[in-house]
């Protein structure tokens, strides 16, 4: 029975063969490979795999995976691809709890996977993810992933993590190309849908993103955008009746807050709704903004940077960012952080001194470029608009 993989692996050749499919060598060793030649090893492997596959309490699950990749290890402690997994689900835990232990965990299980073999494609993966999300070295990871994919172009969780790579770095083209095709190769997969649709609302496309989720809703699980589809489609109330749906899929939260949030939404409470959505997700600073609390998002966003938390790398910048705007808000957080009085009315009218400030130096910098160009009697619009290129 231990030759059964062997076999497995004889007939993935002969397949190749007889089909003529144009594969790389690379290609070729990934597919006929054997991973291990402990049966048992191997299905505590596919064991782990499930439930780190799993779309419903993916933290738990994920748990539960680990479990079963240490067991596998235990039993092949050169099975690199049960080491990946190990990393895998590590990584993913750690971005879900924000709990570093967890990432140390990974960063130890892919070397060890990747010690072993070094073309491994998932540990490659998993090395890019936590490149991505943890260490915010993102021309690091785009090489692991082009690496991987190299290997095996048909990985649909490199192709997911590789896209949120593109999205994170502002390429929200070259982002929705690669998530289309994650879901071309694993199309039953809710993850692959849930990305797509999580990257059209990076690119700003949140009607097209609603519209995709209606259209797919069959091969969705827990619809997670959803809510903030809604709320930025202008339906505040019907975000927040999807997240009353959702609750219970995203980690363990006090019944009475659950209780309260159902009874607001319930009341169409829109505001107090607000409050308890603030609290239930403390960690999100988009929240605190939009009922006002902008000291508590600052506060959020700096001890974020401090611990380099995953979920900093999806805060995008729009794509058709105004570049004035962009150094107003530069220069008026280093005031408010230096400062250290952060509150609404402060924030306001730091932004205030800060736009007035540019506007003269905008004017300014137009006169001096016209004169330095001999030009004369320019139109103040036109001084504007060439003082505006400094930025």
């Amino acid at each position: 029975i231990d030759q059964l993989l062997e076999a497995q692996s004889s007939i993935a050749r002969q397949m190749i063969d007889r089909m003529s499919i144009k594969l790389s060598n690379e290609e070729i060793e990934h597919i006929t490979s054997i991973p291990t030649n402990n049966l048992q090893a191997y299905e505590f492997y596919q064991r782990g795999k499930y439930h780190s596959e799993q779309v419903l309490d993916r933290f738990n699950n994920r748990v539960i995976s680990t479990d079963y990749f240490k067991k596998a290890i235990a039993l092949d402690n050169d099975f690199a691809a049960a080491y990946a997994g190990l990393a895998d689900s590590y990584a993913i835990m750690g971005y879900f709890s924000m709990d570093t232990s967890y990432v140390d965990s990974a960063r130890q299980a892919v070397a060890r996977a990747l010690a072993i073999d070094p073309d491994l494609p998932e540990a490659l993966t998993t090395y890019g993810y936590i490149l991505k999300s943890f260490d915010w070295e993102f021309e690091k990871a785009r090489a692991q992933f082009l690496k991987s994919l190299k290997i095996n172009r048909n990985n649909s969780t490199t192709l997911l993590y590789y896209s949120l790579l593109l999205a994170s770095t502002n390429d929200l083209d070259s982002a929705l190309s690669v998530a289309k095709t994650s879901i071309s190769i694993d199309p039953l997969n809710p993850m692959m849908h849930e990305n797509y649709i999580r990257i059209l609302g990076f690119n700003g496309q949140i009607q097209e993103a609603w519209d995709y989720h209606r259209a797919n809703e069959g091969s969705l699980g827990v619809p997670r955008a959803l809510s903030q589809m809604k709320m930025e489609l202008g339906d505040t109330l019907g975000g927040l009746k999807e997240f009353v749906t959702m609750i219970d899929t995203i980690g363990e939260i006090p019944q009475v807050l659950k209780n309260d949030l159902a009874n607001a939404v319930a009341e169409s409470d829109v505001e107090t709704g607000l409050v308890l959505l603030a609290e239930i997700l403390a960690d999100v600073p988009q929240i605190y903004i939009a009922i006002g609390r902008y000291d508590k998002a600052f506060e959020i966003l700096e001890a974020s940077f401090n611990q380099r938390d995953a979920a900093l790398t999806y805060l995008l910048v729009d794509s058709g960012f105004d570049p004035v705007r962009r150094e107003i808000a530069r220069l008026s957080l280093h005031k408010l952080v230096t400062d250290g009085r952060i509150h609404p009315a402060r924030i306001e009218e730091v932004v205030a001194k800060t736009r007035k400030q540019i506007e003269l130096e905008i004017v300014e910098t137009g006169k001096r470029t016209a004169i330095d160009l001999g030009i004369h009697n320019m139109h103040h619009e036109l001084i504007r608009m060439v003082g505006r290129m400094k930025y």
